[in-house]
C-alpha cells in the first residue's frame, strides 16, 4: 500500500510540474514576440503526453491570414454567369454600338475588355455606383493621353539612343499621305532597331500633320523631319533613312544615309515591265484578275459564303 501512494504522489508531483512549466513558457513566448502575437493573434494549445512524459510541448497555431482585398471572393469562372445575363449584356453592347456609332468589333478589341474588367473591379469593391461618377470627362482622357505619351516618348528616346550606340543603330522609315475628306495631309516616323536581347522592335515615333500653307518641296520636309528627330535627342547622321522614291521627299533625304524602300522598288520594277504593248496577253489576264478582285471585295458577306455565289456571273 505504501508503495502504491508513493508512485501516485510521484506521478501527481512530475504532472503539476510539467503544466507548471509549459504555462511559464507560454508567458516567455508571448513576451518575447508582442508584435507576432498582435498581428497573427495566435491560438495557444498545450498538449500533454502520459504523465511523467518529457514530450509535453507547446504548439503555436497561427491562423492563416484572411483576404485583404474582395477580389479573392470572386470567381473566377465566367462561365458560371447566368445566360439570361449574358444576353441582357448583349444589348447593352448593340445600344453601346448603335448610340454611338461604333463598329461592332470594338466589343472584341483589348481596350474594351481592359475598360470592362475595371468597372467590374470598381463595382465590386464598391458596390452599386452610377456610372457617371465613374467615367471621365473627354477633355481628362485627353490630356491624360497627352501625359502618357509624353512618358512614353521619353522612354523610346531613351532606348533609341542605347541602340544607336550600343545596339548597332536605328533604321527610320518616312511616308507621307493625304487624307481624302479634309485634304490634310500626314508624316509618319517609325523606327526599327534591335534590342538587348538581340529582338527586332519595331516602334511608330510620331504621325504629325504637314502644315497646308506650305509646298511639299524637300526643305520643308527635311525641317519637319528633323524637328521630330531632334525631340528624341538623334540626328540624321545617327540613323539610316528609309523612304519611297518620291522627288521631293527623296531630295530632302539624299545627303544622309538614305536607301529606298524595297517594296515600293519591286512595284516599280514591275509596273515598268507589264506596261509594254508587246505583252498584251499579260496585261488583259492582269486586268482579268482586277476585276475579279474588285467584285469579291464589293460582294457581301452574306453572299460570300454562298457556295454558287460565283457561278451566275463567271
Amino acid at each position: 500500500m505504501w508503495t502504491l501512494l508513493k508512485e501516485t504522489f510521484w506521478f501527481s508531483y512530475v504532472e503539476s510540474t510539467a503544466i507548471k512549466h509549459t504555462v511559464v513558457n507560454v508567458k516567455v513566448h508571448s513576451m518575447q514576440a508582442p508584435e507576432a502575437t498582435k498581428l497573427a493573434r495566435p491560438t495557444w494549445r498545450v498538449t500533454s503526453a502520459a504523465p511523467g512524459s518529457h514530450n509535453s510541448r507547446i504548439e503555436q497555431c497561427q491562423e492563416q491570414p484572411r483576404p485583404q482585398t474582395i477580389d479573392a471572393f470572386m470567381r473566377p469562372d465566367h462561365t458560371k454567369i447566368p445566360l439570361q445575363v449574358k444576353s441582357k449584356f448583349v444589348n447593352y453592347c448593340v445600344d453601346f454600338c448603335c448610340t454611338d456609332l461604333r463598329p461592332f468589333d470594338i466589343v472584341s478589341g483589348e481596350g474594351f475588355t481592359k475598360v470592362a474588367q475595371g468597372l467590374i473591379n470598381i463595382g465590386a469593391r464598391y458596390g452599386s455606383v452610377d456610372a457617371n461618377g465613374v467615367l471621365p470627362h473627354r477633355q481628362t482622357v485627353c490630356d491624360r493621353a497627352k501625359k502618357q505619351a509624353m512618358v512614353e516618348k521619353e522612354a523610346l528616346s531613351v532606348v533609341l539612343k542605347s541602340a544607336v550606340h550600343d545596339n548597332g543603330g536605328v533604321a527610320i522609315m518616312t511616308d507621307m499621305w493625304t487624307e481624302d475628306f479634309n485634304r490634310r495631309s500626314y508624316t509618319v516616323l517609325t523606327c526599327h532597331y534591335i534590342t538587348e536581347d538581340w529582338k527586332l522592335a519595331s516602334r511608330v515615333m510620331c504621325t504629325v500633320e504637314f502644315d497646308c500653307t506650305l509646298p511639299k518641296t524637300a526643305i520643308n520636309i527635311h525641317e519637319q523631319i528633323n524637328e521630330q528627330l531632334c525631340s528624341y535627342g538623334i540626328s540624321f547622321d545617327q540613323v539610316v533613312l528609309v523612304s519611297d522614291q518620291g522627288s521631293n521627299i527623296k531630295a530632302a533625304l539624299k545627303h544622309y544615309h538614305w536607301k529606298p524602300c524595297a517594296a515600293h522598288v519591286l512595284n516599280t520594277i514591275l509596273k515598268h515591265t507589264f506596261s509594254g504593248s508587246d505583252i498584251e496577253e499579260v496585261t488583259e489576264m492582269i486586268d482579268a484578275c482586277k476585276g475579279i478582285v474588285k467584285y469579291l471585295k464589293k460582294a457581301s458577306a452574306s453572299t460570300a459564303h454562298s457556295p454558287t455565289w460565283l457561278s451566275p456571273r463567271v
